[in-house]
């Protein structure tokens, strides 16, 4: 691992650090993980698999194919060495997160300055770390933060965490603010504390000269339409710091994980999980945008339609029966509305009988709390 004491170093002082990991992403073939995405009727075809410019994906497929199984453990066995560098005698959690194609034709809205807060954290919490992996083979990728600004206290409350249109006006003129490049091959690791924005396509700035040149936006307009107009795909990764073995999401993770449905990206004071839709609420009432479903139930098998199973079934499977919450309320309206929707949820390849391979014990000891000298007795986690 090269420069892994700055990277460490970087990773708390400045909350944010760069890790080259370029043979792991050589060693994932990104068209084929697209091609074999089960839910689709032609895969190959479809070049738009979930809706939204974000373009993070939320079919099962996504998060239980070989391929994105065996990049997410090859990244966290090398990965756990800078993070025992970084926490020695801590206790280190692999949380899953999506894959993300951002399309040339789709225009990405600026997101507001904020902070991200994946769970309710204890005083055993040392840490939440997000990031993603730059899977584009010839370009970078960019992050808008202000280094620094992780070390809040106390932790913000669970969610989303934004901030004023008067505070965030001031970001981008703090002494702080970096605009950090991902080249090819690397991946960026960041605390989720930290102050980020995400960026519009069009309004990053590619910067001529040393990286190191804070606020002066200078423009290669060659660099910048060439990186604006081009598809580019991303892994985002997401690993949990404590002091004690603390279970993030609990025995319903790996009841997830055994039935191959879509992961929860985060949960909240009252043990709900988030999971990532297929489209969003806005997609779902506005009429303007129906004819995107519409399409996007086009390119999908009937299996995943919100009136192939009974809705009791189908919510338990996605482990929301039981529970008043948004996705549920949402579920109940799709289902009873749009029978014939690609549902807005997915239902796991075990309920829909298109199962990878089943997870072996070594996939699954990522997701639970292993201490960091579990890696270092035999240079190897199991």
């Amino acid at each position: 691992m090269d420069n892994i004491d700055l990277a460490v170093q970087r990773l708390h002082t400045s909350g944010v650090a760069l890790i080259n990991i370029g043979w792991i992403i050589d060693a994932f073939d990104v068209e084929s993980f697209l091609d074999e995405q089960v839910e689709f009727i032609n895969p190959s075809a479809t070049r738009q698999k979930v809706l939204g410019a974000f373009g993070a994906y939320g079919n099962p497929s996504s998060f239980h194919h070989p391929g994105i199984r065996n990049f997410r453990h090859n990244s966290w066995n090398y990965l756990i060495q800078f993070f025992e560098r970084a926490f020695p005698n801590h206790w280190i959690q692999c949380l899953a997160d999506r894959f993300s194609t951002r399309l040339d034709e789709e225009m990405l809205n600026a997101e507001s300055w904020h902070r991200d807060c994946s769970y309710v954290y204890t005083p055993q919490t040392t840490a939440l770390f997000g990031g993603w992996a730059n899977l584009d083979r010839d370009r970078s990728q960019f992050f808008s933060c202000v280094i620094k600004s992780h070390m809040v206290t106390p932790p913000p409350s669970t969610g989303f965490v934004a901030f004023t249109t008067a505070e965030s006006a001031n970001f981008k003129n703090s002494p702080n603010y970096r605009l950090i490049e991902i080249p090819p091959g690397y991946a960026i690791i960041f605390n989720e504390f930290l102050i980020h924005e995400v960026l519009q396509k069009n309004a990053i700035a590619i910067r001529k000269g040393p990286e190191t040149a804070r606020n002066s936006h200078q423009l290669d307009p060659g660099r910048l339409r060439e990186w604006n107009y081009a598809t580019s795909h991303r892994m985002y990764q997401k690993f949990a710091i404590s002091t004690t073995p603390q279970h993030i999401f609990g025995p319903e993770l790996f009841q997830m994980l055994r039935r191959q449905a879509p992961l929860p990206l985060s949960i909240d004071k009252f043990g709900i999980l988030e999971i990532p839709p297929m489209y969003s609420a806005n997609h779902a009432t506005s009429l303007i945008k129906y004819g995107k479903i519409d399409e996007l139930t086009s390119t999908i098998k009937p299996q995943f339609y919100n009136g192939t199973f009974r809705l009791n079934e189908f919510l338990r499977d996605a482990h929301l029966n039981g529970k008043e919450h948004n996705q549920k309320r949402t579920a109940e309206r799709c289902a009873v509305a749009h029978p014939e929707w690609v549902q807005k949820l997915l239902p796991s390849l075990q309920l829909t009988q298109m199962k990878f391979p089943e997870y072996t014990e070594i996939e699954v000891a990522m997701f639970r709390p292993i201490h960091m000298r579990a890696y270092n007795a035999d240079n190897t986690l199991f």
